[in-house]
């Protein structure tokens, strides 16, 4: 499923919120919240001192580990759905 929502929040603020839904409980970890620029850019996690989002499976940035397809997308799948049944 597919969003697009604007608000009036300042974008590093938006963020902070964002990255905290996802980072608050676990199943936030299977959401992918992404805050833009009324121009289009991309907030980073790093913009508002962050560190990239995690891998589910290793403690790798998630991110190297997708460019590099370091896992297959049935142990992904696995994992998503332990997180999951575990609500």
């Amino acid at each position: 499923p597919f969003a697009l929502y604007r608000c009036e929040l300042e974008a590093r603020q938006a963020k902070r919120i964002v990255v905290a839904v996802e980072s608050g409980e676990p199943a936030g970890r299977l959401l992918d919240l992404d805050v833009y620029r009324s121009r289009g850019q991309a907030v980073h996690r790093s913009e508002i001192g962050d560190s990239p989002r995690g891998c589910l499976l290793c403690p790798q940035p998630a991110l190297a580990c997708i460019r590099a397809k370091n896992h297959p997308s049935e142990a992904l799948a696995a994992q998503a759905h332990m997180v999951i049944d575990a609500l």
